[in-house]
């Protein structure tokens, strides 16, 4: 049997090294590529998914999905779906956004009592679904904002989530009469089931170290 030269060997390990090396510049490029606010986002929630030990339990799905599954078009905010058990253990979640600047765009009417709750617009009540690393009082912008969603089964597993509302601008809790928030709330859960997906399989994207979905094109609500 005749040896394997050394020379072939080096050049196969070259070829394989340089391809590595190409592999991991593309996922670089494809992470650079997105906004700074973006990537703070994304960084935040690859630290508390790791920390609650839930990464499998939550995952990145509509423009930033498809963004990396290969779609060339830039996304704009970032939509993560979390499931029951991040959804049983969202106050800990939201602490650990807001500890690295990432807030509620409002206030809720029941709100947690951990310092760093800090509502971007506190004159405004509504839901805790919606975060942004921008300026406390600052305009909407996509690439500053985080959205979670879930389904209507799981929201109600979300503790003190019973009184979230479609966001009412500059409207106080006096204002707001027991009848009036049980009217609003059903209003909001009724948006949350209308935006429900059927989705596919979780896909873990090695760019940010998360898990994303797609839409299933088949299965899709109308």
């Amino acid at each position: 049997m005749s040896e394997t030269p050394a020379g072939w060997w080096y050049s196969r390990t070259a070829e394989g090294l340089e391809s590595w090396f190409r592999f991991l510049k593309g996922k670089n490029m494809l992470v650079s590529s997105l906004h700074k606010d973006q990537r703070k986002i994304l960084e935040t929630l690859r630290l508390a998914a790791n920390s609650l030990k839930l990464t499998e339990r939550m995952a990145i799905v509509g423009g930033l999905a498809k963004y990396l599954a290969g779609d060339t078009r830039m996304p704009g905010d970032v939509d993560v779906l979390i499931e029951e058990p991040v959804c049983e253990r969202y106050w800990e979640l939201v602490e650990i956004l807001t500890k690295h600047g990432i807030n509620s765009g409002w206030e809720v009417l029941d709100p947690p009592s951990f310092p760093t709750w800090s509502p971007c617009h506190p004159e405004d009540i509504g839901h805790a679904m919606h975060f942004t690393v921008g300026p406390r009082g600052g305009e909407y912008k996509k690439h500053e904002a985080l959205d979670f969603c879930f389904t209507v089964a799981d929201l109600h597993k979300i503790p003190r989530s019973s009184q979230w509302i479609i966001e009412e601008p500059r409207v106080s809790r006096a204002s707001l009469l027991a009848n009036d928030i049980e009217e609003r709330h059903r209003a909001f859960v009724e948006g949350v089931q209308k935006n429900e997906k059927r989705l596919l399989e979780p896909q873990f994207s090695d760019a940010v170290q998360l898990y994303y979905r797609l839409v299933n094109p088949i299965q899709a609500n109308p």
